[in-house]
């Protein structure tokens, strides 16, 4: 565990620069990304500055690209805080000469002595650490009583779909040290412990269940040739271990026959955690509830409901029952996908902060090719903004479309990048053609060298 405890004492160098700001006065501008890792890490941030007495600001955004970067240090912040973004900025944020820190966890070759990063440390921050994660550790670091804002740093944790071991085990340990938090194994869907069953399927988009998920009617028909034969009102939660057996067997093969990947499949039972000390009973609903709020740009309902307002989640399901409509109004836009040699894509307008997730719906539920990715371009004036997912057995054959897309975007006059199975861009919309052939181009390319190699 050697480069945890290195990472352990970059979050205690990070630590001491923030508190060392704290003492001075100064105010904490704090920037984090707008999902949910995002959300999360700013609001640990937050409430661990505002824990030692010292003043911040808090702000949500999308990535924040060169030309906003600009703005936000044209403001002249006393101390400037990222969470979640701001690995590929460092050159610009020391020649601002703006006293900064930054926390993410996005692949990146950047070292700055006030980069806190796992990649740094030889931990792989797309599977094995959040922002959230890294923004708890420097929380930690700061006063050990933060201990009790990692059942936030696993929510992030969560949202970015990553697994609960390497560093995230030690968070989710440090929780149940607590009593805030306990593991189980069941099935994952949201609303299982408060819901009826009806509503856990059909506001269930992870994972999506094609021709259930958002379809009432085809629902009731699916319990009853299932054999699930419960009161109408009844949880998820309170099935009999046989009839869970049922309902889980009744969705796996609806999932098989839509061709949904193995990765969806198994978004349906595993390992999960239960939430003590939240009003919110489960992480997968926690997650949820953020993800909503974060594509309605509700994060003040979000922030409040990781702070634990009881006011607030009574709002956050409004936000949930919204964006779910819109993702299943979304979805029907799939057909409309076009296909090249290497890739499928999406060409939207009004959709960007759905973009992200009916990606990986697309990808994943049963509607893309396997052996391709897909991009939802989203035309915002100028601007092309990319959101890339793809099914992650394709990482075996070399897919990193992080890679792919900072090496194409770049050549437009854009920027991109992000994580080897989920990643976005940003192009200036004229170029939008000849972006599309040099993606499916380079998308090939990397296929072909894992299967070249394969064949030597």
């Amino acid at each position: 565990m050697r480069d945890l405890e290195e990472l352990l004492e970059g979050a205690s160098k990070a630590a001491a620069a923030l508190g060392s700001a704290v003492s001075s006065d100064k105010l904490i501008a704090i920037a984090a990304h707008n999902d949910v890792d995002g959300i999360c890490s700013g609001t640990i941030a937050f409430l661990a500055v505002r824990g030692r007495g010292g003043s911040a600001h808090l702000r949500f955004s999308g990535h924040l690209y060169e030309d906003q970067l600009g703005r936000v240090i044209s403001e002249r912040p006393e101390f400037l805080l990222l969470c979640d973004m701001g690995s590929d900025q460092i050159p610009i944020l020391r020649k601002s000469q703006i006293p900064y820190l930054v926390i993410d966890h996005h692949a990146t070759e950047a070292r700055d002595e006030w980069l806190l990063n796992p990649y740094e440390f030889g931990i792989d921050g797309a599977r094995e650490i959040s922002a959230s994660g890294c923004a708890y550790l420097v929380s930690k670091a700061l006063d050990g009583d933060n201990v009790v804002l990692s059942p936030i740093a696993v929510c992030g944790a969560c949202g970015d779909m990553q697994d609960l071991n390497g560093a995230n085990e030690r968070i989710v340990t440090d929780a149940e040290s607590r009593g805030l938090v306990k593991r189980r194994k069941e099935i994952r869907l949201i609303g299982r412990v408060d819901r009826p069953i009806e509503y856990s399927i059909r506001y269930s988009t992870s994972p999506f269940i094609k021709d259930l998920s958002g379809n009432p009617g085809a629902i009731t028909q699916f319990l009853k040739d299932a054999g699930i034969t419960a009161d109408p009102s009844a949880t998820i939660s309170q099935l009999d271990a046989d009839m869970e057996r049922m309902l889980i067997s009744g969705i796996v093969e609806k999932m098989v026959r839509s061709n949904a990947s193995t990765f969806e499949a198994e978004k349906l039972f595993g390992p999960t955690i239960r939430l003590h000390a939240s009003g919110v009973p489960t992480i997968e609903d926690l997650v949820d509830y953020l993800e909503s709020c974060a594509a309605l740009e509700r994060y003040s309902t979000g922030f409040s409901l990781l702070c634990g307002d009881p006011g607030a989640s009574a709002e956050a399901e409004k936000c949930r029952l919204c964006y779910k409509e819109k993702i299943f109004e979304g979805a029907r836009l799939f057909g409309s996908a076009a296909h090249m040699s290497s890739m499928d894509y999406l060409v939207l307008e009004g959709w960007t902060e759905y973009s992200g997730k009916l990606s990986t719906i697309y990808a994943n539920a049963g509607y893309a090719r396997q052996d391709a990715p897909v991009f939802a371009l989203n035309i915002e004036g100028d601007h092309i903004k990319v959101s890339a997912r793809a099914n992650p057995q394709l990482l075996q054959r070399g897919l990193d479309l992080g890679k792919a897309l900072s090496a194409v975007a770049e050549k437009f006059g854009g920027s991109g990048g992000g994580h080897d199975v989920a990643a976005g861009a940003r192009i200036p919309r004229q170029y939008q053609d000849e972006f599309v052939q040099a993606l499916d181009r380079e998308i090939g390319v990397q296929l072909a060298a894992r299967e070249e190699g394969a064949d030597e």
